[in-house]
Parts: structure tokens; C-alpha cells; sequence
């Protein structure tokens, strides 16, 4: 993929278009692209979730919201401040909406009957005020995405001491001693290659060391969130991949939850319930591999390129969610910004196997 977008700069454009160039690149290659692209003149028009890209190349913003178009022309680093004032007005718009239905509502009640022509168009402009709320509540999103829940697993989560491993000849780790706590939030970060997935396989018990001891913890619940080697099957509904099609229910840890209302946790519209999965967008579809996830009782939450192909509403839910998960997190992410919000210590890559904390 470097090699890829190497190619597509050599020619010096003059107007350079990206969509998601950062997804798949390790942190020496986003560093790399970012270096690249600041040195460029040519005008640049970027489609990223990456905030972190964002901030440092914006110079303006077009804002799709809604089936809405909004421009700031301000970087992204103003973005965010923007959005809250946009939408904390419009939600006062909202309320004074709220108010004059009312007061059309009771003048239809008990005010002049709509006979004459002036009446006739208030009760016109009465049922558009009706369609404007009825728009305005379509739109709003529950937003609030959330993990079943699970019995707590022991204080110590995963031990290792003195554990090595190599592949043909190669170290991906070598005399690694550290400590998962119950609670913590550990991300790893290495390049490309490194061995961050095997060193997730060996923390989870699923390959064995070449050296040294590795102790799990009890009564471990363990979801692995990994989009991408997840599969979705393109011609199943997006409701039917949640409820296993023999029901409208979800089971979400000990609860049923009714999959409308457990789709819209997750900003999907009711009328998205019988979308064949293989429609869906690549944010849409990572949303739903999380609803998918996040309905299992886990203590333990293993999260691997997590950030791959979702929309920054979508991340800033997973990011809340993360923030009030009661169990323990492994996060392997290139996502600088992500990483800063929800990893509270990062476990390294160094070279020659050495993974440091």
C-alpha cells in the first residue's frame, strides 16, 4: 500500500484525491504519508476517519451530515467545537419547533375552525411543522452502543515471564515479563510485521512460547473484534446477522432486546433492517460487526484494527463505550488519536523481539 501511494505522488499532481489512505499502514508509513503530503502543492481533497492526519493537513472541512452538506473553513482541530455548536443549535431549533406545534395544535383545537383561506393554510403549515419533527426524531440516533455484560474475571488477567518466541530463526518476542491487570487498557503498537498478532495468540493461550511461562486469568470472557479477518455474509439482512434469522430478538448477554431497538444503539434506521449486508458501506459494516461483538457477555475485550473503515461518529461511540467498559482491553492500533483516548499503557515494539512497556 505504500508502494501504492508512492506511485500515485511521484508525478507531482495538481490535485490529489484520498480516500481512507491511511487504513492498513503501520505508524513509520502514516508518519511517512503525512510528511509526503505537507510537502506537496498540489490541493488535496481527503477522505480519512484518521483525526490525527486530519489535523495536521486540513485547511477546511466539508461536514456530511444527515443526508447535509456543512462547510467550515477551518482545519480539523477546530472541527469538533464547530459540530457541538451546529448541532446544540439546532437542537434549541428543535425545541422551538416543539413549542409552536403546540401552540398551532391548540389553536386547531380550540381557535377558529379552518374554513377560511388564511385557516386553511395554518393548518397546511401545522401538518409541515408535524413532518419537520417527525424528519428531525427519524434522524436523532439512541447513540449509545454498549457491551453485554459479564462475570468479573480475576484480578490478575494475563502473566508472563521470560517468554520468547521466533519464527524461522526470526524473534517476534524475546524474554518479554510483564502484567495484564483486571481493568487495564494495554495497547500494543509495532510496524508492520512485528508480531502483534502473535503476541496477542500468546496472551491468549491460543500459541505457546518457545520460552518462558504464560498464566490466564480466571473466569475470562474473551470477544476478539477483528475486522479484518471478520466475515459477513453479503446476502444475509442486517437484522437476520444479528438474530441468527430465527427470531426478531437479540440476545444481548442475559437480555432479549428487540433488534430494531438494538440496531438503532448502533445508528442503523429501522427501515436498514432488511438491507442485504453486502450493500451496507464499509463504516455501516463495521458497525455492524460490533453490534455483532458487543451483544456476547465478555470481561475481555480484544480489539485489532479496530478503527479500519469506521466513520468518526461511529468512533467517537466506540471510544465512549471503551471509556465505561468494566473489564479489560488489548488494543492493536495504527490510530495515533485512538490510541491516546482509550489505551491508559502501551506495550511497544523495539526490534529483534523486544517488546518494552
Amino acid at each position: 500500500r505504500r508502494a501504492a501511494l508512492a506511485r500515485t505522488l511521484a508525478p507531482e499532481p495538481d490535485l490529489l484525491l484520498l480516500d481512507e489512505p491511511t487504513n492498513h499502514l503501520d505508524l513509520p508509513a502514516i508518519e511517512w504519508l503525512e510528511s509526503e503530503l505537507k510537502s506537496l502543492s498540489a490541493g488535496i481533497v481527503l477522505i480519512s476517519h484518521d483525526r490525527r492526519l486530519l489535523e495536521k493537513l486540513s485547511r477546511s472541512i466539508v461536514w456530511l451530515d444527515r443526508g447535509q452538506t456543512r462547510r467550515l473553513d477551518q482545519g480539523f482541530a477546530h472541527f469538533e467545537a464547530w459540530r457541538d455548536e451546529v448541532l446544540e443549535q439546532e437542537e434549541t431549533e428543535f425545541h422551538k419547533l416543539g413549542r409552536k406545534i403546540a401552540r398551532e395544535e391548540d389553536w386547531l383545537r380550540y381557535g377558529v375552525t379552518a374554513r377560511r383561506k388564511r385557516n386553511v393554510k395554518r393548518v397546511a403549515d401545522l401538518a409541515a411543522l408535524r413532518r419537520a419533527k417527525r424528519e428531525h426524531n427519524k434522524q436523532e440516533s439512541a447513540a449509545k452502543m454498549g457491551a453485554a455484560d459479564a462475570v468479573m474475571s480475576g484480578k490478575l488477567v494475563v502473566v508472563t515471564e521470560h517468554v520468547s518466541k521466533s519464527y524461522d530463526g526470526r524473534p517476534i518476542v524475546k524474554n518479554l515479563t510483564t502484567r495484564v491487570l483486571r481493568g487495564d487498557r494495554l495497547g500494543i503498537v509495532g510496524p508492520n510485521g512485528a508480531g502483534k498478532s502473535t503476541l496477542l495468540k500468546l496472551f491468549l493461550g491460543i500459541e505457546t512460547p518457545d520460552e518462558g511461562l504464560i498464566k490466564l486469568g480466571t473466569n475470562l470472557n474473551v470477544i476478539t473484534l477483528d475486522q479484518g479477518r471478520a466475515t459477513l455474509d453479503p446476502v444475509v439482512s442486517l437484522a437476520n446477522t444479528l438474530t441468527g434469522s430465527k427470531t426478531d430478538m437479540v440476545q444481548v448477554g442475559d437480555q432479549s432486546r428487540h433488534v430494531i431497538g438494538y440496531m438503532k444503539d448502533f445508528l442503523f434506521k429501522p427501515e436498514q433492517a432488511r438491507t442485504p449486508v453486502g450493500t451496507l458501506s464499509g463504516g455501516e459494516r463495521g458497525r455492524l460487526l460490533l453490534a455483532a461483538a458487543l451483544a456476547k457477555p465478555s470481561n475481555l475485550l480484544i480489539l485489532d484494527e479496530p478503527t479500519n473503515d469506521l466513520d468518526l461518529e461511529t468512533l467517537d461511540l466506540l471510544q465512549e463505550m471503551l471509556g465505561d467498559y468494566p473489564g479489560t482491553i488489548l488494543l492493536v492500533s495504527h490510530d495515533r488519536d485512538f490510541l491516546d483516548r482509550v489505551a491508559t499503557s502501551t506495550l511497544a515494539f523495539e526490534g529483534n523481539g523486544r517488546w518494552v512497556e
